[in-house]
């Protein structure tokens, strides 16, 4: 029995390296999938989370940037009722004070009221999205362009005063006015003479492209004349690069 069991004991004695081999390979697999499972990669379940995630941090900051041009407009309300409190005063030569409204004007940086027009750019109403059919950041820009040139005094769009740093952008399908959020209709304010402001927009030479969408698709485009507009003043901050008040 002795012989027997101690034979037995030197044949698993051989055998034990194979296990343990096959132990240690074993456990190598184990890792090695648990460690992609881990690692796999992470599948988008609901769409719709990403864009509800985008659309929050969008109106977050679209919330952001009226608080702020808020809190521009009460500073600027401030120095206005101090600039009038001088002239009350006389405490500044009044030829000084006149040419600091007529540049403050000039700029964009006060209220303006006059005769003008309004213009409404709208997308076609049959409700196709089409890039023909719709209105464009490139109508409004020529449009600003146009009357521009034919001496307009004033422009807004949507609300949106126009002055010399204004860009009129389109990301994706979002067009950006002083980097504000616009959706349509866009309605196109311009103080001027309105014969001529609304002969030149309603030329169908003029903004040649924009009549012929207006058409052959659809696109929705209305010029008015107005006895008074008022325009607000520009409520961002124009910046000032190379400049500096002189002491």
């Amino acid at each position: 029995m002795k012989r027997s069991q101690l034979s037995f004991d030197y044949h698993a004695l051989h055998l034990r390296p194979a296990r343990t081999v096959l132990l240690l390979v074993s456990i190598a697999g184990g890792i090695l999938v648990s460690s992609q499972w881990r690692t796999r990669i992470v599948r988008v379940i609901n769409p719709v989370q990403p864009y509800t995630s985008l659309t929050e941090t969008r109106d977050a900051l679209t919330q952001e940037q009226q608080q702020l041009k808020d809190q521009l407009e009460t500073i600027n309300a401030g120095i206005e009722k101090r600039t009038s409190d001088l002239k009350l005063t006389n405490r500044l030569d009044q030829g000084i004070v006149e040419q600091s409204d007529a540049a403050l004007e000039l700029a964009g940086l006060t209220d303006v009221q006059g005769k003008g027009i309004t213009v409404t750019l709208d997308d076609s109403p049959d409700g196709l999205i089409k890039d023909q059919a719709i209105a464009h950041a490139a109508d409004l820009r020529d449009m600003v362009s146009v009357l521009r040139g034919v001496g307009a005094e004033a422009i807004s769009i949507n609300g949106e005063r126009i002055v010399s740093t204004t860009a009129i952008d389109c990301i994706v399908n979002t067009i950006l006015v002083n980097e504000t959020r616009l959706s349509n209709p866009f309605v196109v304010q311009a103080i001027g003479n309105p014969e001529q402001l609304e002969k030149v927009l309603n030329d169908p030479r003029i903004l040649q492209d924009l009549h012929d969408r207006v058409i052959n698709e659809g696109v929705k485009l209305k010029v008015e004349q107005n006895g008074l507009i008022s325009i607000s003043a520009y409520k961002g901050v124009l910046p000032g690069v190379y400049s500096k008040v002189a002491l």
